[in-house]
């Protein structure tokens, strides 16, 4: 069976076997041929299936209701043959089989097609980091105003030699061979990050500039930026608009199968999830300055171990390999190499604790994560100036709008034990309270 054109008017059927795919089937007929009546879901083997008013096994069939077309609906050619076996045995003539070339063109394609916005981050202006998090968030907030349904991103690798190197491979001038692998963190890190967002449909990604000039135009009337020319790009404002206005909203979240597979690294240890502390570090090549006081921290986590919370940390993705002094203290690896595992940690733990750093987006645009961040802030290193944050769009003091009560930025501290440690209090006082209040 190639297509729904092979069923007569009104013809009622069975579909077979009783899975996921014959469910699928079923919605399929009901949008595309609702003449068309599925009787039931017929299944060979599973003891099980009698128990459903709409499934029957083959061989409890009765000989009156064997003269209706059943069509076959998986995806195993093996399957299809021994079902199809079993069903001639059964008396059954008029049998149809689906393989992987049925396909439809559902009639709201179209429609779909124009409920598209497409967010083109052109990496010749703009930085591969998780500056991208930001920017996909800020494409997103676009997307509502518009009324677009989904939002398509469309990465645009750079020229081969541009004045202005904003891919990982400038990173490697300062010694930081691994952080400067563009193929690695386009492939690990953003790719996997737009499935944070829900309303995100598939992606593009061009490799060739003129590859992208060719189809660049078919985005005309559905594209951020909306002035984008391949030409002449125009770097996106997000990073430095963050705590302008409302911000950009906190459209990210995890999905319940990330979820779960945290939930059952937590449940190995019998940790209380409601106790549990993440603390992510800073442990990078780059801005060293910028990265976390270990013995800072390692005070902090174990002050909260002794009142009775779990500190588990996440290293650095880049150092999650070295050698370090963390023994005696949980260590959840998988959250430094993958990003759906790493917001799930997030989202399922009572509180986040951070310094500022890239992964900090994940926090900041997630309305289900509760977290504190403390921000760098130095009179003697550029990247914790007053002029560095105010040029990144995030002033000294400032929190993001989008913020909830229990997510907030600290400004300085992150290299004190003592400051750490109240402010941790401070948050746990609040959840606490609005706990008891709600």
């Amino acid at each position: 069976m190639n297509s729904f054109d092979e069923l007569k008017l009104g013809e009622t059927v069975y579909l077979c076997p009783a899975g996921g795919a014959s469910r699928k089937m079923y919605n399929l007929i009901r949008s595309c041929r609702p003449d068309i009546c599925v009787k039931m879901f017929l299944d060979s083997y599973k003891s099980t299936v009698n128990k459903g008013g709409d499934i029957k096994r083959i061989d409890e069939l009765e000989s009156h209701e064997i003269d209706i077309r059943v069509i076959i609906v998986i995806e195993r050619e093996k399957v299809r043959k021994d079902l199809v076996d079993v069903l001639e045995i059964s008396g059954f003539d008029k049998i149809s089989c689906v393989d992987n070339s049925f396909s439809v063109n559902v009639l709201e394609a179209n429609h779909e097609n124009s409920n598209i916005m497409h967010f083109i981050y052109d990496l010749s202006v703009n930085a591969l980091n998780y500056e991208f998090v930001v920017s996909l968030v800020h494409a997103d907030s676009e997307r509502k105003r518009l009324g677009f349904k989904w939002l398509h991103p469309v990465i645009i690798y750079s020229n081969n030699s541009p004045v202005f190197d904003l891919s990982r491979e400038s990173i490697r001038s300062e010694g930081a061979v691994l952080e400067s692998s563009n193929y690695w963190f386009i492939y690990n890190v953003i790719i996997p990050s737009m499935s944070l967002l829900p309303s995100c449909k598939g992606y593009t990604l061009f490799e060739s500039r003129s590859e992208a000039l060719r189809v660049i135009d078919l985005y005309s009337g559905s594209m951020f930026p909306v002035d984008y020319s391949i030409g002449s790009p125009v770097e996106l404002d997000s990073i430095r608009n963050t705590c302008l206005g409302d911000g950009y909203g906190q459209p990210l979240k995890s999905n319940q199968s990330s979820i779960s597979f945290v939930q059952q690294w937590i449940d190995m240890f019998d940790f209380d999830r409601d106790k549990c502390i993440v603390i992510t570090l800073r442990q990078n090549l780059l801005s060293e300055e910028r990265n976390s006081d270990m013995s800072a921290w390692k005070c902090f986590a174990d002050k909260v171990r002794v009142n009775g919370y779990v500190p588990i940390f996440v290293k650095d993705t880049y150092s999650d390999f070295d050698a370090d002094d963390l023994n005696g203290y949980s260590v959840f690896s998988p959250a430094s190499w993958n990003i759906f595992l790493r917001m799930a940690l997030y989202e399922v733990c009572y509180l986040n604790m951070t310094v500022n750093t890239g992964t900090i987006a994940l926090c900041m645009f997630n309305k289900n994560v509760r977290y504190i961040n403390f921000a760098y802030v130095s009179d003697e290193h550029y990247a914790g100036s007053y002029e560095f944050h105010e040029a990144s769009g995030s002033p000294i003091g400032s929190q993001y709008p989008g913020s909830s009560s229990f997510q907030k930025t600290v400004w300085g501290g992150g290299d004190s034990c003592d400051v750490i440690f109240n402010e941790f209090m401070g948050m746990v006082d609040k959840i606490e309270s609005a706990n008891i209040c709600g």
